[in-house]
């Protein structure tokens, strides 16, 4: 890569960067209260987050009072209680954010995990141009746009976190094929490479697991 290709490919990431930070401010100056007009998707992940930071993972029918979610009532101990009809991931996320008073960080980290992965997967297939425009693709698409605005859905981290997972699986074949994509031409690696390429693959399958947890 020549002097000039690098200085567009610099100043084309910046400009990516600064994308980001523009919609980043622009979605956070939006008012965000999902207990009071947001879909039942979005107030379920509220409610639940709050019960399980204080430790409460079931409640007591008769003592339910947040009225009409998706939650569901099943029989416990001898007793009926209601729980989370949702996987348990994507609260246990909002979990640390809740607890520090955070939240409204949520949604422009899942929202940077899903442009970063979407470059990267782009760039390792076809070169950082096309990873470039499918980072700006995603990054002004309307629902993700959405799901940023509104992290309490449950697709703000299932989506986000299963393409990060793509990309690092196609990163760890990368690495352990000699930073090669073509299965004819594998080129040799050193004990670095190979630790790198298990490395990305056992994060590949967490990225993964965390992503189906959510559902």
């Amino acid at each position: 890569m020549n002097l000039l290709s690098l200085v567009i490919k610099r100043n084309c990431l910046l400009g990516l960067l600064i994308l980001f930070i523009i919609m980043s401010l622009w979605i956070a100056s939006v008012p965000y209260e999902p207990m009071e007009w947001d879909l039942a998707d979005a107030t379920t992940n509220v409610i639940w987050t709050d019960l399980y930071s204080k430790g409460i993972y079931e409640v007591p029918y008769e003592e339910w009072d947040y009225g009409i979610t998706q939650s569901s009532v099943v029989e416990h101990e001898g007793q009926f209680v209601v729980v989370n009809e949702k996987g348990p991931g994507f609260v246990w996320m909002l979990v640390p954010f809740h607890i520090l008073r955070l939240d409204f960080l949520f949604g422009p980290l899942m929202a940077a995990i899903a442009v970063f992965s979407i470059y990267m997967l782009g760039m390792r297939l076809a070169g950082w141009k096309v990873g470039f425009i499918s980072a700006v693709i995603v990054l002004v698409n309307l629902s993700v746009i959405s799901m940023w605005h509104r992290y309490y859905w449950t697709d703000a981290a299932t989506m986000h976190l299963l393409v990060l997972s793509i990309w690092l699986l196609v990163e760890s074949n990368f690495r352990f094929n000699g930073k090669t994509l073509d299965p004819y031409n594998h080129n040799d690696i050193d004990r670095k490479e190979m630790y790198l390429s298990f490395g990305f693959a056992l994060l590949s399958g967490l990225a993964f697991s965390a992503s189906i947890s959510t559902r």
